[in-house]
């Protein structure tokens, strides 16, 4: 039993991505759980009863179970033929092709003659060094970090939640679960305890640290990295940091570097959109701009409102905003939907940062219980094995909280971007468009039905005690619901309705 067990999580592991959802479920994971994807699995394989085993087989067993936890490692955060780049301060590598962020910003850059693949507006950033001797610069990295960088700047992406900054002005906002990241300059290092900072470093290595909210921690660091000297700072407090004295010296608050000025653009449609729309034929279609007395109705044929929940604020442009308050924000259709075997989710979306954030969903309704259909945001996070960055559509049979199909979007989504969105079902097939583009599509198991389920978008739960809400922050604009698949022509005429 122990080697045909073995060996049948081998082949789950290898087999393709939506193999990992029963992997996980035969290992009793939950997506909640803190801890790593690859602790997990090296948890619960140590963990089954183990009955006697030969001792020949008992360092073929081990070889066997590191390989798969070398497999989860490689397949799920580690795309195959991609090199690593180490860093001599700390020893630690970082795969140098990794998308780590995006650009949100790039504003009068003057690059180095240097840099290679000098990021573009909204396009991916990788893990390396940045060198631009003028402009301004906003990254957002997919842990939900925000990343404002001032020239003349030299710096190192060295991970997800870390960067080493050998000259520059910088601005970093945390996110609540991203804390910890890391800003290293010559011989210091200023860590993230949820908050708010900005850091300079001048040409001759000192650092200047002031904490604009929250808390953050500044080290002086012995050669071989390790924190020699360390003090805890508040908000508007201020350090400057000198290594090549040792010196660690308090000095009056100041804005090294202002907030940058992000914003979402209105949502600009051509006139005719919402022929466009109506002319595909959608069960049910809502626009911001018909709101009345907190519900919108729908345009149409289904005649189905959706009931605004919370502080959602409807905008000049139609849109509607969410905000970053902790009241639950959402809409809810006032009735039950039942998704046909073929059926498209169709809207447009632009959130402010990275989130764990629900766009819309399907919940089952009694005598079925839990989710169906689900279309959301991801962040990174360590505790789950969702690619973070990515748009994320979710079917589960039977309808629950524990299993699935995942179907991740192939490039990261942009943050303070209007985005165009389609996830459909056909038939044994989910698929997903993004801004036009076919982004993405895997196979279903073929045992998948549908029930009645009730639609919301926006929040995951409307309890305000849920600590799994998954509140979209942002805005959303032209929902609709159709009872069949959209052509690729029919989602770029949609897509490129975009002014």
């Amino acid at each position: 039993m122990t080697e045909a067990r073995t060996f049948a999580m081998l082949q789950a592991v290898q087999a393709p991505e939506p193999r990992w959802l029963a992997l996980q479920d035969e290992l009793g994971l939950v997506e909640k759980r803190e801890l790593t994807f690859e602790n997990r699995i090296m948890g619960a394989v140590e963990a089954r009863p183990r009955p006697f085993v030969a001792a020949w087989w008992r360092p073929l067993a081990a070889v066997a179970a590191g390989v798969a936890v070398t497999f989860a490692s490689l397949f799920f955060w580690n795309p195959p033929n991609r090199q690593t780049t180490s860093n001599s301060a700390t020893g630690t590598g970082t795969a140098s092709g990794e998308r780590l962020a995006v650009a949100v910003r790039v504003d009068d850059v003057r690059w180095d003659a240097s840099q290679k693949n000098a990021p573009q507006s909204g396009g991916p950033v990788s893990a390396g060094p940045l060198r631009f001797g003028a402009g301004q610069l906003t990254l957002a990295f997919t842990s939900g970090v925000s990343v404002h960088v001032e020239g003349p700047a030299d710096l190192l992406l060295a991970g997800p939640d870390r960067i080493v900054c050998h000259r520059g002005n910088i601005r970093a906002r945390i996110v609540d679960g991203a804390e910890g990241f890391t800003i290293e300059t010559p011989g210091a290092a200023i860590v993230d305890l949820g908050t708010e900072f900005g850091v300079k470093v001048d040409d001759g290595g000192r650092s200047q640290v002031v904490v604009y909210q929250g808390k953050a921690e500044a080290s002086l660091l012995a050669p071989d990295g390790s924190p020699r000297r360390t003090q805890t700072l508040s908000a508007a407090q201020s350090l400057e940091l000198d290594p090549s004295v040792g010196t660690m010296r308090t000095i009056s608050p100041r804005e090294l570097l202002a907030a940058p000025d992000l914003d979402i653009a209105p949502l600009r449609l051509a006139q005719d959109y919402p022929q466009r729309v109506l002319a595909a034929g959608p069960s049910h279609y809502w626009r911001g701009s018909s709101a009345h007395e907190g519900r919108i109705p729908d345009a149409a044929t289904g005649a189905m409102s959706l009931f605004i929940g919370g502080p959602v604020k409807v905008l000049a442009d139609g849109s509607l905003a969410f905000s970053g308050t902790d009241v639950p924000q959402f809409l809810r259709a006032e009735g039950t939907w039942m998704p046909p075997e073929e059926f498209a989710i169709e809207l447009w979306f632009a959130s402010t940062a990275f989130h764990n954030s629900t766009l819309a969903i399907v919940q089952a309704t009694p005598p079925a219980q839990g989710d169906l259909a689900m279309v959301e945001l991801t962040r990174r996070n360590p505790a789950t094995p969702l690619q973070p960055g990515r748009v994320r559509f979710l079917y589960r049979w039977p309808p629950g909280g524990t299993d699935g199909v995942n179907l991740h979007s192939a490039p990261l989504y942009v943050p303070y971007r209007w985005q165009h969105l389609v996830c459909q079902r056909r038939g044994n097939k989910l698929e997903m468009f993004l801004d036009g583009q076919p982004v993405g599509e895997t196979s279903l198991q073929g045992m998948e039905q549908t029930v009645s389920g009730t639609l919301r978008f926006g929040r995951l739960y409307e309890d305000p005690l849920s600590p799994y809400s998954r509140q979209f922050q942002g805005r959303l604009a032209e929902l609709a619901i159709y009872e069949r698949v959209l052509s690729a022509k029919e989602i770029r005429s949609h897509a490129d309705a975009a002014k």
